[in-house]
C-alpha cells in the first residue's frame, strides 16, 4: 500500500511539474511574441522625437519643406529640458548623431539641412507604419498646399516639368534632345 500510495504522490509531483512547465513554456511564448511585434516599432520617446521633427519641419519648412539641424535645435531648446523630445536628443549628445541612428527616417540629411524623402517613400514608409496616421494626414494636407504654390512659381517664371524626365525647363526655350529620357523636347507636365 505504501508503494502504491509513493507512485501516486510521484505522479502527482509529475503532472504538477509538467504543468509548470507549461506555463513557463507558455509565458515564454508570449514573451517572444511581444519582441516579434515590437521589432520595427519604435520606444516612445523616439516617436515622440520623431513626430516633433516631422511636424517642425511641416510647419516651419517653407514650400520645400526642410530645414537646418541648427534651427531645429534652437526650437527645441524652447521645450523644457525634461521633456521626453530634449532627453532623447541629449541622449545621443547632439542633434546630427540622433538623427543619424534613427532607422526608416522619413527625412533625408545633406549636410547640415535635413528635408522630407520623396513623396513615394513617405507614402511608403506610412504603410510599413513608420509614420503615424495623423501624422501623415498633416503631411498630405501640407504638401498638396505646397505642390500648388510650387506650380504656381514654376507658371510666373515660365516654367514647366517635363513629364517623362522630371526636369524643371524654360518653355520658351525647350529643343529636340532637351530630354534626358526621351531625347527629345521636355513634354510638359502641368498645362498652363
Amino acid at each position: 500500500m505504501s508503494k502504491q500510495f509513493c507512485n501516486q504522490n510521484s505522479l502527482k509531483q509529475s503532472i504538477i511539474n509538467l504543468s509548470e512547465i507549461q506555463t513557463n513554456i507558455s509565458l515564454s511564448i508570449q514573451v517572444l511574441i511581444k519582441i516579434i511585434f515590437m521589432q520595427g516599432k519604435r520606444a516612445p520617446g523616439e516617436q515622440k522625437f520623431l513626430t516633433y521633427i516631422f511636424r517642425l519641419i511641416l510647419k516651419k519648412g517653407g514650400l520645400r519643406m526642410l530645414m537646418v539641424t541648427g534651427d531645429i535645435t534652437k526650437d527645441m531648446q524652447t521645450l523644457d529640458a525634461k521633456d521626453d523630445i530634449n532627453l532623447h536628443r541629449k541622449r545621443y549628445g547632439n542633434m546630427d548623431q540622433c538623427l543619424k541612428d534613427i532607422k526608416n527616417p522619413f527625412y533625408i540629411i545633406d549636410s547640415m539641412v535635413i528635408k522630407f524623402k520623396p513623396y513615394n517613400e513617405i507614402v511608403s514608409l506610412h504603410q510599413q507604419g513608420h509614420i503615424l496616421d495623423e501624422d501623415f494626414k498633416y503631411y498630405e494636407q501640407v504638401y498638396a498646399e505646397n505642390e500648388l504654390k510650387r506650380i504656381q512659381v514654376l507658371k510666373i517664371n515660365g516654367l514647366n516639368e517635363c513629364i517623362n524626365c522630371g526636369q524643371e525647363y524654360k518653355m520658351i526655350v525647350n529643343q529636340d534632345r532637351s530630354c534626358e529620357a526621351t531625347q527629345d523636347k521636355h513634354q510638359p507636365k502641368h498645362k498652363y
